[in-house]
């Protein structure tokens, strides 16, 4: 973003300097459009340099073990000896970057909108990752090629989930403080929301039988678990800045909560919708709370130099397949969510 800024001002003050140069000197502003028409392709292309260069900076940094400059000067090397080669992830790149919006676009159609989410969180992106590593891996002769597979897909997929699971149990039991804090903040967000909406009771309304009508059920658990599933990622991981976005996150959704809670019309009802799924999405999400205080604790020792990059390393690792047992319970609590929560309780409460 900091270089993308500063070829911008740049190109853009020497755009602006030199047409207005020449206006003044031709003593029209009709002679200025071309090459304000100029300087916005110059911009273009240079931004495109830019993102070309930090496409595979990250990838420099971490093979070579070098600092920011270091790693664009690489990458820079790695370009003009194998042109053909990044040429060829900078297509698939836009390639895929249509694919995905032409994906996200027909779901749209639907009313599903969390698909190219997930599909760029979970498999474009990494996919994309695992290509430019490769690729400058081979650049710098230390690809090595991985063991081939001794499971089948299927296999995979349920030791996976399995081991997801497991670790999340384990992380629960492992870190109980961790998730009484994140409660607490929950709570706190809670009360806020309550607190922070009183004024407003009578005058605004929120009522869940509104929110509810017209949902089509299957619509409205893909958008559910795709949603809630991307904050449980977010959290997690934004967790690395010091656990900051994490507990932000958590206060953030329980003041959310708080406020449509005081400003509901029918609380029963809304008590009533909440349960089903509730008991799991909400526990999900605050598991999701600790795990990014969790990350942020362990980016915190390794920056103060009290443990090492490995033990980052395993925590986000861990943190990976704790995420994979939080999606199984708010893929439950989606489909509970979307076919149970807004209906079973109809002819008890009138």
């Amino acid at each position: 973003m900091l270089c993308w800024a500063i070829v911008l001002g740049a190109v853009g003050v020497g755009t602006a300097l030199f047409a207005g140069g020449v206006s003044l000197a031709a003593g029209s502003g009709a002679v200025a459009i071309p090459i304000v028409l100029l300087g916005a392709f110059i911009a273009f292309l240079s931004l495109l340099v830019v993102r070309a260069l930090f496409a595979f900076a990250p990838v420099a940094i971490v093979v070579d073990d070098a600092g920011v400059f270091a790693a664009l000067r690489n990458v820079l090397g790695f370009v003009r000896a194998q042109p053909v080669n990044a040429v060829f992830y900078y297509v698939l790149a836009i390639g895929v970057l249509v694919a995905l919006s032409t994906i996200t676009g027909l779901f749209s159609l639907v009313d599903i909108v969390t698909v190219g989410s997930l599909l760029s969180a979970l498999i474009a992106m990494p996919a994309l990752d695992l290509l430019k590593t490769a690729i400058y891996c081979g650049y710098r002769d230390r690809l090595r090629p991985p063991e081939p597979p001794t499971r089948s897909l299927r296999d995979g997929i349920r030791a996976g989930l399995r081991r997801g699971w497991q670790e999340l149990i384990g992380f629960v039991r492992t870190h109980p403080g961790t998730h009484l804090f994140a409660a607490a903040l929950g709570l706190l967000g809670f009360w806020m929301g309550w607190a922070a909406a009183g004024p407003f009771v009578g005058t605004f309304e929120a009522s869940i039988a509104a929110r509810l009508e017209g949902e089509f059920p299957p619509t409205m658990a893909a958008n559910l678990f795709g949603n809630n599933w991307l904050v449980a990622l977010t959290t997690a991981y934004a967790g690395a800045a010091f656990a900051i976005p994490a507990i932000v996150s958590l206060l953030f959704n329980g003041v959310s909560l708080g406020i449509f809670a005081r400003l509901e019309v029918d609380p029963l009802e809304l008590a009533a919708f909440v349960l089903p799924h509730g008991i799991l999405e909400i526990p999900a999400i605050l598991v999701a709370g600790a795990l990014g205080v969790s990350v942020g604790g362990s980016a915190w020792r390794t920056w103060r130099g009290r443990a090492g990059r490995t033990a980052l390393a395993d925590t986000l690792e861990r943190a990976f397949w704790v995420l994979i047992g939080i999606g199984i319970l708010l893929a439950v609590a989606a489909v509970l969510e979307g076919f149970v929560s807004p209906y079973y309780y109809r002819p008890f409460i009138s």
